[in-house]
């Protein structure tokens, strides 16, 4: 609409400018030359008049024409254009969250036998579902492990990162959260950047509840967009946390629409969903793992880099780059686990 309608608009407002104004004109010269010819034939004089009185007829229909379509053409557009706003902020949650209700299977499926399902009521009252996954079913092992908070990506739901997570429980050796975001699996609600912030603390609040979890050693690990959300919740709560873990996640989702959906840029700011972990990052003073696949086409490895520099107050902080890394599975190249369980290591030996 705009790119069609506000050049043809601009266009008919100079013919309507620049449009031939012949009554005067030709009235003075037709004047010059019936006083010229004073004794003409009255016949082609009266011809004349007649003719003189239709072109400015005809003149005057073609501005008020002109007039008339450069009004409803510029309507259009503005309307073309408010219209293409409003249904880009009702369908922004759409473009950005791509949940299913489909149930990948269940952790006893990929050898996790030991686990308690869950059901999380968020301070919106929205219920939230997943499983607290033990490393054994013998409190005195599981009760002393390390606790990690996982937040998945944008797609899909908790269950399809089962696989993953038993690879982290059995190098880390430690329990796991893993809950779908609302919407996402058999979550309740819809998924926004407020309602998953809520959803991140009633996780939180969870593990803080259960009386068989070593409070002083809780972790919390974020992917893709995970990451922003692990990173907007340590943010409010890292006094809790031993360290946070970060993989292939982004600086801002402003900076993703960039690069994602670049025509959107202009508008950018009419986003509801911001997840500005760049502005929050620097405030962040536990010790934080970045975790980056240098083939990842998705999310650009320089948004990982520039977290890390942008990480300057916290304690400790450790860049890991894998080159053959993609954005989905950066967690299958060689090194990966060792360098979390290396990394959750050195943290808890040195706070000791």
């Amino acid at each position: 609409a705009v790119a069609i309608g506000a050049p043809t608009t601009w266009i008919l407002h100079n013919k309507v400018l620049n449009a031939p104004q012949p009554v005067q004109t030709q009235l003075a010269i037709d004047r010059g030359t019936f006083s010229a010819r004073e004794k003409g034939d009255k016949a082609i004089t009266k011809s004349s008049s007649s003719l003189i009185d239709d072109r400015s007829l005809k003149v005057r229909d073609y501005q008020r024409l002109l007039v008339r379509l450069s009004f409803i053409l510029s309507g259009t557009t503005v309307a073309a254009l408010g219209i293409t706003l409003l249904v880009l902020i009702a369908i922004q949650d759409k473009l950005v969250y791509k949940p299913s209700k489909v149930i990948n299977g269940q952790p006893e499926t990929y050898g996790m036998p030991h686990y308690d399902n869950v059901r999380i009521t968020a301070p919106d009252s929205t219920l939230i579902t997943g499983w607290f996954l033990r490393l054994s079913d013998d409190p005195a092992v599981y009760s002393v492990a390390p606790t990690m908070l996982y937040f998945h990506g944008r797609d899909k739901n908790a269950s399809f990162r089962l696989k993953k997570v038993k690879e982290l429980m059995d190098s880390v050796k430690c329990n796991v959260l893993l809950v779908s975001y609302r919407g996402f699996g058999l979550s309740e609600g819809k998924p926004t950047e407020k309602g998953m912030t809520l959803d991140a603390e009633a996780a939180m609040e969870y593990i803080r509840s259960r009386q068989d979890v070593n409070q002083s050693r809780l972790w919390v690990y974020g992917e893709s967009l995970g990451g922003a959300v692990a990173v907007s919740f340590t943010h409010k709560s890292q006094s809790m946390l031993q360290g946070l873990i970060l993989e292939n996640t982004f600086t801002s989702l402003l900076d993703m629409i960039n690069r994602v959906h670049p025509v959107l840029t202009p508008v950018r700011q009419l986003s509801r969903n911001r997840w500005r972990s760049d502005l929050r990052m620097p405030e962040i003073q536990i010790p934080v793992l970045f975790l980056s696949g240098l083939r990842d086409t998705f999310i650009p490895p320089r948004m990982m880099k520039e977290l890390h520099n942008l990480a300057k107050d916290s304690v400790c902080t450790e860049l890991v780059e894998f080159p053959g890394g993609t954005h989905n599975r950066t967690w299958r190249s060689r090194g990966f686990f060792e360098a979390i369980q290396g990394f959750v290591s050195k943290v808890e030996s040195e706070s000791m």
